[in-house]
């Protein structure tokens, strides 16, 4: 079984957090602001483990499409998690 090695210096955490402040800077808080720079850091987490990530797919759950932000899916297709990016409701 492989494990998530993945450290707070990793560049894709870098630029995460570096794309936050500067946004924070311009006191911009909308989810599609970041949405772009998580999915970088779940794409490198997903590829560490051998699945993949995949944006923006449609999938069937409980006999209903849904459309979350992000799917991560194992090479059996097993889908092992949805990510649906939330903003913050203040703005």
């Amino acid at each position: 079984m492989s494990l998530l090695n993945l450290q707070s210096t990793h560049k894709s955490i870098i630029n995460y957090y570096n794309l936050l402040q500067k946004l924070d800077n311009l006191q911009i808080k909308q989810e599609l602001s970041v949405k772009r720079a998580f999915e970088d850091v779940l794409s490198v987490c997903s590829s560490q483990l051998g699945w993949t990530y995949v944006a923006e797919q449609s999938v069937k759950f409980n006999q209903k499409v849904i459309g979350p932000d992000g799917v991560i899916i194992r090479q059996d297709t097993l889908k092992h998690g949805f990510w649906e990016a939330k903003g913050n409701s203040s703005n």
